[in-house]
């Protein structure tokens, strides 16, 4: 009884006959119903429907096919059935039918959106109703009424030639069911037992029959379910019995049955003597004569216009005879029929007979005047009591031999009309008939009246103006005298102009209020004296203005320089007339407004201080006020750039600072928004090999050095790096303050590199290397006393141990020092070495530049003493580690590259102290 089944040959029969194929140009959904009713009521979750239309398929029909999970496939011959997008199972596709499974996604919702996609077209979109369930009971012959698709207990197909007997059980077939426990899947072939989740019940010839089973039919797909019912045993009768069943609040169709062994149910005849009488026009009465005693209900049908299907309009209960149909239109023919009905059936039908609703009978207006009050406009009246018109027709023509046309529709209560579309010192005549919804009157009487020709006013000059969103002003000037009033009218796009204000004569504006946000108006005016009313002015138009404008959105900031930020956003309203720009400048706490943008979406911002945190928000303007605030963005205006200036040593030329350079400019190198980098100052007439100018020293080679920064404008603080000679000069340059003009500017640090180890002791073969001036200044023999207490030292280096050089720096650099050493010791190993002069105990230092200097450093901070090692594995370089972008920092670098008689520091520097370089340049604030 609950075992596997799989679709009997009678209901794949069914299922096989619901389609005709044919061919036509266009997917167009026309009607869903349920597969085994054929009812367009609304559909369930799951339930088998068919769909209705024109060009869904293929020439042939294609029959459904199983994917790869062994589902129903969605997708046939390039045809998807999609319900709010969910591609549905499908049974078949055709050129005219569809059938498919609903989707189970529909529960819950109240209506679907249904639609048809072939080969990527898509059809008309077609709502559909949805339902918990809407059963419907497959019919043997696929009709919808009849014999069931049912199965005797014995697995043969019932019917009335194979009757089931009292006591027995049958299965039927149906759709529609809804949801079940477990829930259905799409497309799923059920495999077992899911009950329908729904309370079910089931009645033959109106008794209740005992429920067995109602749910899933195993080897069919979710949706086509089956229900399993006991024959009553005690049934009075038998034949083709009334079959309904319940699911939920839904039943199935009418005029299924079932075939049940037993004497013939009694079964109502034909009701004879169907008369019909119209008692009104919009009423028909319909009677009959009762042929027995068996009915228990009536169903009255009617066609309308003789043609079409007949449709159930009335079921009276048993014993009336009697129906009134009020659903009727005047001068319209009806066909009526009628049936009985009782709990084993229904009779055949009456005979059909016809009549006709008489049309209303309605009279023209009656008495129609006319009279012309100005040139212009002329006022119709007339008398109308006829109440069966809907509205009145006025005609008018205009001249002895003009045509008649229509000028207004008008109320069936209205008496009269102005007629302001006349012109001066013409002849009109008007006439006047009523209408229904279907017939017309005869013509009133005709009524002939002549406008007069007096001359007119002139017509104002009207403008407008939008004040707010509900007001707009109207102004005008006038030429006119003796002026009575003005009259204003308007109109809205697609309307007709009424007038809405009469302002004294004295009046020049009038303000129009209570309007619309947002929409377009149309004014015009006239002028009227005692004359008459002067023609129209010029029509105007205006829009009032938006409750609140959009605020722009996306606000975004790009700082370009140094003092300059642009601005872009996005602007959302149409009617704004400006856009307002505010700014907030870091640590301050109220924003400004700085003006309104260049254009509607960007704007540039100048003359905002470098290296500094601003804060920016717009918003739109326009005569009605502003928006609201757009997001709010943040950027920081570029510094000034810094200028590194690089000053080569002895032995070299500017060149000899080219590679340095290189590596400064890289993109591994110092911020290209914060430094630029000049190395094309030269001293080589003084520095060079083999060569000596005639005016050499360190003071003229710092002179030249500060010409050279004046002449070359840097934008903003300078950062010297000099290599031995290289750095007396800038420290010479910032101890004699030789820059003058330059007087206000930083000099953000001073790094020498290298020391002017030209050789120690002095040698002849220096003197004819080396420029004399040059080397006296720089001359101190460390090394050819024995005592420390009497070192040599030329009169230059010894300035270096006096408090000038840890205290000397440019206007607002207080402490900042740097030194260099010259070649180590003879001895390396020995720190101090009282006999040969050597005092350092850096084993890499002569001791004049290190150690002397950092014992002299008294009044700059102890931070910038000399603590820690650069990380190199000879540790040849040593640095502050007091923070290498404060004031009061320094870099010291002592030591040689490797050799006793090595010559100064060569350029481009070793890659550890080129990053050490970059490391304290960008380390700058």
């Amino acid at each position: 009884m609950f075992g596997k089944s799989s679709l009997p040959p009678l209901i794949l029969s069914v299922v096989m006959q619901l389609c005709t194929p044919a061919q036509v140009p266009k997917p167009v959904i026309s009607a869903i119903v349920n597969a085994a009713s054929y009812a367009t009521g609304p559909i369930a979750p799951g339930e088998m429907v068919v769909v209705f239309g024109n060009a869904f398929g293929p020439t042939q029909l294609v029959n459904l096919q199983l994917d790869s999970q062994g589902n129903i496939a969605t997708t046939l011959a390039g045809i998807q059935l999609l319900f709010d997008g969910v591609p549905a199972p499908l049974i078949y596709v055709s050129p005219l039918q569809i059938a498919a499974m609903v989707p189970y996604s529909i529960s819950g919702k109240i209506v679907t959106q249904v639609q048809v996609v072939r080969s990527g077209l898509s059809s008309n979109v077609l709502p559909k109703a949805v339902a918990l369930t809407a059963p419907g009971i497959f019919s043997a012959d696929a009709s919808g009424k009849g014999q069931a698709a049912i199965t005797n207990s014995d697995g043969s197909v019932n019917s009335s030639a194979n009757p089931a007997t009292p006591g027995s059980y049958i299965t039927m077939y149906l759709t529609g069911e809804g949801q079940t426990d477990p829930p259905g899947s799409n497309g799923m072939i059920a495999t077992g037992i899911a009950n329908v989740q729904a309370k079910v019940s089931v009645r033959m010839a109106g008794q209740m029959a005992q429920l067995l089973y109602a749910g899933s039919a195993p080897g069919n797909v979710n949706g086509f379910a089956q229900i399993n019912v006991v024959i009553p045993v005690d049934i009075p009768y038998g034949g083709s019995l009334p079959l309904l069943v319940q699911i939920g609040d839904a039943s199935t169709q009418a005029e299924i049955t079932v075939a049940v062994a037993g004497p013939l149910a009694p079964v109502p005849n034909a009701p004879t003597g169907l008369t019909l009488s119209a008692t009104s026009t919009n009423q028909i009465r319909v009677t009959w004569t009762l042929a027995d005693t068996l009915a228990t209900r009536f169903h009255i049908e009617r066609q309308s216009g003789g043609f079409g299907p007949f449709a159930e309009v009335a079921i009276v209960t048993a014993p009336t005879i009697l129906f009134n149909d009020s659903d009727v239109a005047p001068g319209t023919d009806y066909q009526y029929r009628v049936r009985a009905e009782n709990d084993y059936g229904y009779s055949q039908y009456s005979t059909v007979t016809r009549i006709s609703v008489p049309a209303l009978q309605i009279a023209p207006p009656t008495n129609l005047q006319a009279a012309a009050l100005t040139p212009n406009l002329v006022i119709v009246s007339w008398n109308s009591g006829n109440t069966n018109a809907t509205s009145l027709l006025l005609e008018r023509r205009t001249g002895a031999g003009g045509i008649y046309s229509q000028i207004s529709t008008l109320s069936n209560t209205a008496t009269s009309y102005q007629d302001p579309a006349v012109s001066a010192n013409t002849t009109y005549t008007y006439r006047m008939r009523s209408q229904t919804n279907v017939s017309l009157s005869g013509y009133s009487n005709e009524i002939a009246v002549t406008t007069p020709g007096a001359p007119l006013p002139p017509a104002p000059n009207l403008t407008a103006t939008a004040i707010s969103a509900s007001q707009i002003r109207l102004s005008w000037t006038s030429t006119t005298t003796s002026i009575l009033r003005f009259r204003i009218e308007r109109r809205i796009a697609g309307g007709q102009y009424a007038e809405v204000s009469q302002p004294s004569p004295t009046s020049i504006s009038f303000d129009d209020l209570g309007l619309i946000a947002a929409t377009s108006y149309f004014y015009k005016i006239r002028v009227e004296t005692a004359s008459g009313i002067s023609e129209y002015s010029n029509e105007v138009t205006m829009t009032t203005l938006q409750t609140i404008l959009a605020a722009p959105t996306n606000l975004q900031a790009n700082s370009s320089s140094s003092s300059e930020v642009n601005l872009t956003w996005t602007n959302n309203t149409t009617i704004a007339t400006a856009i307002r720009v505010e700014y907030l400048p870091g640590g301050s706490t109220t924003f400004i407004d700085i003006g309104a943008a260049v254009t509607m979406t960007a704007t540039g911002i100048s003359k905002l201080q470098p290296n500094t945190t601003y804060s920016f928000r717009v918003r739109a303007q326009n005569a009605a006020g502003y928006s609201p605030y757009s997001n709010i963005v943040t950027t920081i205006t570029l510094p000034v750039k810094r200028t590194v200036f690089l000053i080569h040593g002895t032995g070299q030329d500017h060149t000899s600072m080219q590679g340095l350079s290189g590596s400064l400019t890289a993109p591994t190198g110092v911020d290209p928004a914060r430094f630029q980098v000049d190395y094309q100052f030269d001293f080589s007439e003084c520095a060079d090999v083999d060569f000596c100018s005639a005016n050499c020293s360190i003071t003229t080679g710092a002179q030249k050095l500060a010409k050279y920064i004046t002449d070359s404008k840097p934008p903003g603080d300078i950062i010297l790096i000099g290599f031995s000679l290289g750095g007396l000069i800038a420290r010479d340059m910032m101890a004699n303050n030789w820059l003058g003009v330059l007087s206000g500017r930083k000099v953000a640090a001073l790094i020498t590199l290298g020391t002017p180890n030209v050789g120690y002791p002095y040698t002849s073969i220096d003197r004819l290397r080396y420029c004399t001036q040059i080397i006296q200044s720089m001359d101190g023999n460390w090394r050819s006393q024995q005592s420390q207490n009497s070192v040599v030292t030329s009169t230059y280096l010894s300035t270096l141990n006096n408090s000038q050089w840890p205290t000397i720096a440019y206007p607002g650099m207080n402490g900042v020092w740097f030194a260099a050493s010259g070649r180590s010791c003879s001895n390396p190993y020995r720190r101090v070495d009282t006999t040969t002069g050597c005092r350092d105990s850096n084993k890499y230092s002569d001791g004049v530049v290190c150690n002397d200097s950092a014992s002299y450093n008294i009044i700059a901070p102890a931070a910038s003493k000399p603590t820690r090692y650069f990380q190199d594995p000879s540790q040849m370089y040593v640095h502050s580690s007091g923070g290498l972008g404060g004031v009061g920092s320094a870099l010291i670098l002592c030591g040689n590259l490797g050799g006793v008689n090595n010559p100064p520091l060569s350029d481009p520097p070793p890659g550890p102290l080129r990053s050490e370089i970059i490391e304290v340049i960008n380390a700058l604030r």
